[in-house]
C-alpha cells in the first residue's frame, strides 16, 4: 500500500510525536495529515496548551484512507485477546511508524486513537 502522505519533520522540534489512526479525503488530496475539521480543533487545542502544532512531528497509521476504517478485523484478527494475531500488510504499516517514531528521537508520542495506541 503506498503512502501518499508522510510524516512531517519540524524545523524545530518540541520533542513531541503526533500519531493518529486514518488519514481522511482531505489529507490524502492535500498531501499532508490533519488538513481537515479534525486536524484545525487539533491545532486550536495545541495553542490553547500552549504549544504550536507545527513545532511537533506527526504522521498516521494509516496515510490512505481506508472504507475498512471502522472495522478492527480488517488488520488485526482478534482485537479481545492481549497479543492479537497481526495480519503482515498492518505490520508493514506498525513497522514504518515506530521507525519513524525512533527516528525523530522524541521524548513524548500522543498516540489519538486506539489503533495508534495499540501499534506503540
Amino acid at each position: 500500500m503506498k503512502r501518499v502522505t508522510h510524516t512531517f519533520v519540524p524545523k524545530e522540534s518540541n520533542g513531541i510525536f503526533m500519531l493518529g489512526e486514518f488519514a481522511e479525503i482531505s489529507d490524502w488530496k492535500r498531501g499532508y495529515h490533519f488538513s481537515g475539521g479534525s486536524g484545525q480543533e487539533l491545532r486550536k487545542m495545541c495553542r490553547e496548551a500552549g504549544f504550536n502544532f507545527y513545532d511537533c512531528y506527526h504522521d498516521m497509521v494509516f496515510s490512505i484512507p481506508n472504507h475498512t476504517r471502522f472495522i478492527p478485523s480488517a488488520y488485526c484478527t482478534d482485537w479481545s485477546k492481549k497479543n492479537p494475531f497481526v495480519k503482515p500488510n498492518f505490520q508493514e504499516h506498525v513497522d514504518h511508524v515506530r521507525q519513524n517514531i525512533y527516528e525523530s528521537n522524541c521524548t513524548v508520542v500522543v498516540a489519538m486513537g486506539d489503533l495508534a495506541l495499540f501499534i506503540l
